[in-house]
């Protein structure tokens, strides 16, 4: 239960009635032990409320667990996209690229990323570079992240 409270971005509401089926099936066993040798008519009520409450409450508090896991940080989505997109050595002498973030020409064998939705280049560094700040392609606003995890999951 610690780990679900100092998560950052909890449901709250989820939390509170994980919080409270919890503490009714935990006062429904109290009492539970406490009553049903004086009133064996209640003892199936109690029952029935504890085997509600308890997989009642473990479900919200799953569900606010779920909500507040927090977005993955910039670096490992740099990581992700740099698993997905593999940069290439240029081989073509016929015509000239320049990288859209430098605005310098890319030199035959250095590392290059090209973008696939409009084709610009990019040098490895400066496009990683560039990915610090936005995860998009700086020319089309290509998102390279959100591809990535589509073209990940249509893959399994």
């Amino acid at each position: 239960m610690g780990i679900i409270i100092s998560t950052k971005r909890i449901s709250r509401s989820f939390l509170y009635c994980g919080i409270l089926s919890l503490v009714l099936a935990v006062s429904s066993i109290i009492i539970l032990a406490t009553v049903s040798g004086m009133f064996p008519a209640v003892f199936p009520v109690f029952i029935i409320i504890l085997f509600l409450t308890c997989p009642i409450s473990l479900i919200f508090l799953f569900i606010a667990y779920r909500r507040g896991k927090s977005p993955p940080d910039i670096q490992t989505k740099i990581e992700f996209i740099k698993s997905q997109y593999k940069s290439f050595r240029l081989k073509d002498t016929s015509k000239a690229y320049v990288c859209m973030v430098c605005k310098r020409d890319i030199e035959i064998n250095q590392d290059v990323h090209n973008c696939p939705n409009c084709h610009s280049y990019y040098h490895e560094e400066h496009l990683f570079q560039w990915l610090q700040v936005n995860t998009s392609c700086p020319v089309c606003s290509f998102d390279y992240y959100q591809n990535a995890l589509k073209t990940r999951k249509k893959k399994k």
